[in-house]
Order: C-alpha cells, then sequence, then structure tokens
C-alpha cells in the first residue's frame, strides 16, 4: 500500500491554529489545543466533518466559530431577533430558527402569535422587489398578485399583514448585507435538520412542477452557488442535529459529490431556470460541510457508508472543564469573530488545494502504523480501503503542520484511530 505524499505549501498553519486560539479564548470559547487542532486539520484534509458527543458540550459553537472567523465584509444580520419588534410593527419576535419566524401581537387586550415560515417571508420579499411594491401598497394587495405564485397554500398566505411587515424588514437587512465591494458576504449557513428531511429538496430545492420558469431555492443551494462564484474564499454549511433524519435520504447526491465530483443535476431546463443552473458540475472545494451529532432516543445512527466519508469528533465534558466554567461562568460571544481571521481565508484554501507534505520520518512511521491497522483489522472483515488511507494521511500531514514544534506522531494517529476507524 503506497501512502500518498501531498505538495509543500508555504502557508504558515501554526500562526493560523494559535490566532485561532486565541480569538476563541476571546470570544468566551475554551477550547483543548488537541480539540482545535484535530478540528481544523479534520475540516482541512475533507470538507466533510462530523462532530458528535454530549448536547450542550460546544460542538455547534465551535463550528460556528470556524466558519464566522473566515468571514469577509460585514455580518449578516437576521432582522427577526427574538424579543425586537419586527421593523417599526406591533409584532414581536417570540421565537425564530432557520426554518420559521414566530411573532407575537395584542390585538382587542389579546395576544396572538402568528408562525411564518421563513421561505414564504423570502418569496414575498422576491415578490416585492420583482414588481417595486410601495410601502403604501396594502398588504391584501400584495398578496393577490403573488398568491398563485408561492409554494405554500392560500390558507398560509392568509398571514398577509405580518408577512408584509416580515417581507419588508428582510429587505432592509439584505440591503444592509454588502461590504466595501457591494458583494453579499454570506460564507455560512445554519440549517436546522428537520425529522420530515426525507429527500434532498430541504438542500438542494427542487423545480416548481406548476410553475415552468420558477425554481424553488433554499439557503443552501444560494450558498453553494455563492461559493462556485468565489472560489478562493471558504465557505460553511453546518447541518444542526444532522441524524434527526436518515443521513442518506438527504445528503445522498451531496456525499457522492463530495466523493466523485460528478454533477448534481437540479433541472432539466437547458438554461437556467429562476437563476438556478441545470447543474451544479462539481462540488466547490471551498464548501465545507459540518454536521452536529447528538446521540439520543429520539435520532437515527449513521450508517458505515457516512461514517466511512468523514472524521468524526467526540466531544465531551470533563469535570476540570466544568470546575472552571463554574468558577469563572463567561458569555459567549460570537460576533467578535466575525472577519476576525477573514485574511487566512486565502492561505487556508491554498493549504487544502495543495495539501501539506508530512515529515520523511513522519511518513516512514504513519506506513508502519496503517499497515499493521489494516493486519489487525482485516482478521475481522473491519479493514479500510485506499479513500481511507488517503484521507488519513492528509489529515496527518495537516495536523503536523497545525501543530508546530510541540507536535507529537501519536496525537495525530491517535486521533484517526478514534475519528476515522473506531466510529465504524
Amino acid at each position: 500500500m503506497t501512502v500518498p505524499v501531498l505538495h509543500e505549501t508555504p502557508v504558515n498553519l501554526p500562526t493560523l491554529r494559535v490566532q485561532f486560539e486565541a480569538d476563541l479564548r476571546a470570544a468566551g470559547l475554551a477550547y483543548d489545543t488537541d480539540l482545535v487542532t484535530r478540528f481544523l486539520a479534520s475540516c482541512m484534509s475533507k470538507p466533510f466533518a462530523i462532530l458528535s458527543g454530549l448536547s450542550g458540550s460546544g460542538k455547534t459553537k465551535l463550528a460556528q466559530a470556524l466558519a464566522h472567523w473566515f468571514q469577509g465584509g460585514r455580518q449578516v444580520i437576521d432582522p427577526f431577533q427574538v424579543g425586537r419588534p419586527i421593523g417599526d410593527s406591533q409584532y414581536v419576535v417570540h421565537a425564530a430558527d432557520s426554518r420559521a419566524v414566530e411573532a407575537t401581537y395584542t390585538y382587542k387586550g389579546e395576544t396572538k402569535l402568528v408562525i411564518m415560515p421563513r421561505v414564504l417571508i423570502r418569496e414575498w420579499a422576491d415578490a416585492i422587489v420583482t414588481h417595486e411594491f410601495s410601502r403604501n401598497m396594502s398588504s391584501d394587495e400584495i398578496r393577490q398578485v403573488i398568491k398563485d405564485h408561492n409554494s405554500y397554500s392560500s390558507i398560509q398566505s392568509s398571514f398577509h399583514a405580518p408577512l408584509k411587515v416580515a417581507a419588508f424588514a428582510l429587505i432592509d437587512a439584505r440591503q444592509g448585507e454588502v461590504d466595501a465591494d457591494g458583494q453579499q458576504p454570506g460564507q455560512v449557513e445554519l440549517l436546522s435538520v428537520g425529522s420530515d428531511w426525507t429527500s434532498r429538496d430541504p438542500i438542494l430545492g427542487y423545480p416548481d412542477a406548476l410553475h415552468p420558469q420558477r425554481y424553488v431555492k433554499t439557503p443552501a443551494l444560494d450558498l453553494i452557488l455563492r461559493a462556485k462564484q468565489n472560489p478562493r474564499a471558504p465557505y460553511f454549511l453546518i447541518l444542526d442535529e444532522m441524524n434527526l433524519s436518515h443521513v442518506e435520504r438527504y445528503f445522498a447526491d451531496i456525499l457522492s459529490a463530495i466523493e466523485s465530483q460528478e454533477p448534481i443535476f437540479l433541472h432539466n431546463d437547458p438554461e437556467p431556470r429562476d437563476g438556478v443552473p441545470p447543474k451544479i458540475d462539481r462540488w466547490p472545494d471551498n464548501l465545507f460541510v459540518i454536521g452536529t451529532v447528538n446521540v439520543d432516543e429520539t435520532t437515527y445512527m449513521f450508517s458505515p457508508k457516512v461514517l466511512d466519508r468523514a472524521n468524526v469528533i467526540e466531544f465531551a465534558v470533563e469535570l476540570e472543564e466544568m470546575v472552571s466554567f463554574l468558577e469563572a461562568p463567561s458569555e459567549v460571544r460570537l460576533e467578535q469573530l466575525w472577519g476576525a481571521g477573514a485574511e487566512y481565508g486565502e492561505e487556508w484554501m491554498r493549504a487544502v488545494r495543495t495539501g501539506v507534505e508530512a515529515s520523511e520520518e513522519t511518513r516512514t512511521r504513519m506506513k508502519e502504523e496503517l499497515l499493521l491497522l489494516f493486519q489487525l483489522l482485516k482478521r475481522h472483515n473491519a479493514e479500510y480501503g485506499f479513500r481511507v488511507a488517503k484521507e488519513i494521511a492528509r489529515f496527518v500531514g495537516f495536523h503536523e503542520g497545525l501543530g508546530g514544534a510541540e507536535w507529537r506522531f501519536e496525537a495525530a494517529m491517535d486521533a484517526q484511530i478514534v475519528q476515522k476507524l473506531l466510529p465504524k
């Protein structure tokens, strides 16, 4: 078995890792150096990582932290913040996630609740901009124009008053989401996976069968298209609670595209449909997918196919960490991380694309360890293939590059045994 040798790169990875750790601490996030190094090396060796473990142990926060750290431009501000009014209206946000916004309002002394799917808010906002509707136009008039062109029933569209307010709030927010070059930053999307995700539609969208020129887009698809347009910067798709549904049902096409670099077909029209091309030629290598996993009775286990294609990092809370936290509880300030590492974005991508060559001694020891592990696992019909060997070699190279002078070979190999071999 030949261990791949990767090309040398001038990127200063130890500086990148040290700066990221320092910025994490400044934002109120304390992670062990070994965990940070493993996480960075995992993302760099392959654009698909899974963070698993105890709920509330910091999995999602670490994924968000890295994504925010690399962002360029101004921070994208969600106009729907819990406890705040929507625009200048009487509607106050009661709850909000990636799928819907819940708002309360008072009518005749009684507080009522309205739930608005975000996809519907986006449709209203897009229609208002397309038709150049003014704020003085009544919500009922707007509804009459677009009711036959949205994805939801007229019953849901009957909440036209709050939808108008929410749509204009989204339009106002979009106008502020540009950087100095007039580009939309949007290099990260956090999606909460639902138990009803039984197809690829929640990620890649779908062509509208009732309207030949329409394609129902999703935040994830928009992110993929933006990543392809800006290959010099890293983009991040975070799938929160990834195993609330069977991963293969909604993620199979993407998993296959990451491995094979084959196209993802979106529709059969020869030209773009509603701004969406017929296919994504290949998965953008600057788009990193990070999934978080909670293991309990409400979730599904991953298949060997999925585990074989990812680095699975287990999160746990140690007693010393809990003692330290209780003695000085700190508030997480993710906003401080926004763009703090933007200057490293191109270096990160250059390293990902060229790889990092491990030292000759490391390559020799790695080959010995991999052959030993292969023979041991083969006795139980659990040996690994060439892809896993290649990905382990990439990981060790990046792990050594990130570790600097204090790096240890044992730490890198132990990480790969735990993250690549044992989960399967």
